[in-house]
């Protein structure tokens, strides 16, 4: 019989202070193994496995999903698992600016309302009134860091720890296509107003319902090297330039490509590009691309988009 510093699952459920049900599940998702014995049913577990088991519980306190608790218990690199905790902690640090944004705004809401003395029936007008300069305000501020919430020193750590691996690159070759353009310098995010002006001629063309439109931007400073964005459109051969809106060919080429969702633009174009020059792969001669997806017609979905990031590469690997 097997009994040698084993544990029955009910003695587990107790010292640990989680359910029988809860073992079986992890058991079964494969996160930790029992034993049995002969001829029996019961489940035991070893001194080895309950080690396991406290690490799992660690990371559940974490908030950590099971996912990437199944992916820290696999990884057979330390630097695998290094990566599923910097991109939690760069998950919560994300958390915590959007609740400094949102108690930002209510204070100001607060401020708005009690300065103002209105009587409740004018309370919803004045709201209204107010809403649409109160939040530029407080996105400039955060914008321009005169709220000093911590970010950058933890954001160096992710930068320096959290490494792109050669299976999250992949290569793609982007035939010789004609697109629709729209540049713009216009505002403090010029990424907008070039996606609102293309896009709104897109639809006036009827070239959203057509499945094989793509978008793709980049960032196109302005003649005095300020900031500013391009926006393209894929159209076919017969397309005509209207308004602002202009057309030409672009060559296409060869590039590494890696994903994000609803992350850091630069830190992950910081990523692809530590990537390239580490890899035995020379940077080639084309303009670095953001491809843009749509959902519905939306960019974003419950806050978040996706991109794909596309960093130009020479035919030719290095010697």
């Amino acid at each position: 019989m097997i009994t040698t510093q084993l544990s029955k699952i009910g003695e587990v459920s107790v010292r640990y202070g989680i359910s029988s049900r809860t073992l079986r599940y992890y058991e079964e998702i494969g996160l930790i193994a029992s034993i049995r014995e002969p001829n029996s049913a019961k489940r035991l577990y070893s001194q080895e496995m309950l080690r396991r088991l406290e690490l799992i519980l660690l990371l559940k306190q974490l908030s950590f999903s099971v996912k990437d608790i199944s992916a820290v218990l696999l990884a057979s690199e330390l630097s695998r698992a290094v990566g599923v905790f910097c991109n939690k902690l760069g998950e919560v640090q994300r958390e915590i600016s959007n609740m400094l944004v949102l108690r930002e705004l209510l204070e100001r809401y607060v401020e708005l309302l009690q300065e103002q003395g209105v009587a409740k029936g004018n309370a919803i007008g004045l709201l209204l009134e107010q809403s649409k300069r109160i939040n530029l305000d407080v996105a400039a501020m955060f914008r321009e860091g005169e709220l000093n919430i911590e970010t950058e020193e933890s954001g160096r750590m992710e930068h320096q720890l959290v490494k792109l691996e050669d299976h999250q690159v992949r290569f793609i070759e982007l035939k010789p296509v004609k697109v629709a353009y729209y540049q713009t310098t216009a505002g403090n995010q010029p990424e907008d107003e070039a996606w609102n002006v293309l896009y709104a001629w897109v639809k006036k063309k009827g070239l959203d319902r057509l499945p094989a439109t793509r978008y793709f931007g980049f960032n196109q400073p302005g003649a005095q090297n300020e900031h500013g964005y391009e926006m393209w459109a894929t159209v076919g051969e017969d397309t005509e330039p209207s308004g602002e809106v202009r057309i030409k060919q672009v060559s296409g080429g060869l590039y590494a490509v890696s994903s994000l969702y609803g992350l850091d633009i630069p830190e992950a174009w910081n990523r692809l590009n530590e990537w390239v020059q580490s890899s035995k792969y020379q940077p080639g001669p084309g303009q670095w691309l953001e491809e843009h997806f749509l959902f519905n017609g939306e960019m974003f979905v419950n806050e978040a988009f996706q991109l794909d990031l596309y960093y130009p590469i020479a035919v030719q690997a290095k010697g």
